[in-house]
């Protein structure tokens, strides 16, 4: 059994694949995205009032950050326009 760096010098492959800063993006994106909805559902679903003033700003942030979020993963795999792809030629088995 060969080892990961005798596959290396054997077939010049790397077995890595960085992330890189467009996911590290989209995660944080979307993490300020959930926290803006925490804060305005805090403010109009429970009623606390000391949340009112951040509820409508919340509901604006959070949509908007959801929206640009997935451009950072269009960005990260190369080629954004075959992403319907995914969609399209659906497969459950695989």
């Amino acid at each position: 059994m060969r080892s990961i760096v005798d596959t290396q010098v054997i077939y010049n492959i790397i077995q890595q694949e960085a992330f890189g800063l467009n996911i590290a993006i989209y995660f944080y994106l979307t993490g300020l995205s959930a926290g803006s909805f925490i804060l305005s559902t805090l403010a109009y679903a429970f009623g606390m009032n000391q949340y009112k003033p951040l509820g409508k700003v919340g509901i604006v942030l959070a949509t908007m950050l959801l929206i640009i979020a997935p451009f950072f993963l269009l960005i990260h795999i190369g080629i954004p326009y075959r992403a319907w792809h995914l969609f399209v030629y659906l497969n459950f088995a695989s």
